[in-house]
């Protein structure tokens, strides 16, 4: 399971989060059919691999926050990186609740800060990691 980010550096956003969870099978037919770090590949090759990714129904959860809830938390106090932070935090636990009894190896968290700020920002909000493992 992972979880990434987008919009952060776009001035007219929204900030999106997705988290995916992937098993071993579909590792394999991701590497086959191309997925690799987005910024490798084209715009176009994008277009092309998402519509066989959504085929293999691969569990994820997508969050948007648009800019009138971004312009509201930021007026609150809260940095871009509080604000990553809780999006990636509930994208996994959304999907934590759609593959509740999948195997994990582990929690992949794209690293935009480092994991004592992540805790600690959770932490202002009542919110804690998930019991299963995070990388």
């Amino acid at each position: 399971m992972g979880s990434d980010e987008a919009g952060t550096g776009d001035y007219f956003g929204p900030v999106t989060v997705a988290s995916a969870y992937v098993d071993e099978e579909h590792i394999k037919i991701l590497k086959e059919i191309g997925v690799q770090d987005s910024k490798k590949i084209t715009d176009q090759t994008i277009q092309k691999l998402t519509k066989e990714i959504l085929r293999l129904r691969i569990p994820y959860t997508l969050l948007n926050l648009h800019n009138e809830k971004y312009n509201k938390l930021q007026q609150q106090g809260w940095t871009q990186g509080k604000m990553k932070t809780l999006l990636h935090h509930h994208a996994i636990k959304k999907l934590l609740k759609k593959v509740p009894n999948r195997p994990l190896e582990g929690i992949l968290i794209d690293q935009f800060c480092m994991p004592d700020v992540y805790k600690r920002h959770l932490s202002s909000e009542n919110e804690s990691l998930p019991n299963r493992h995070i990388l």
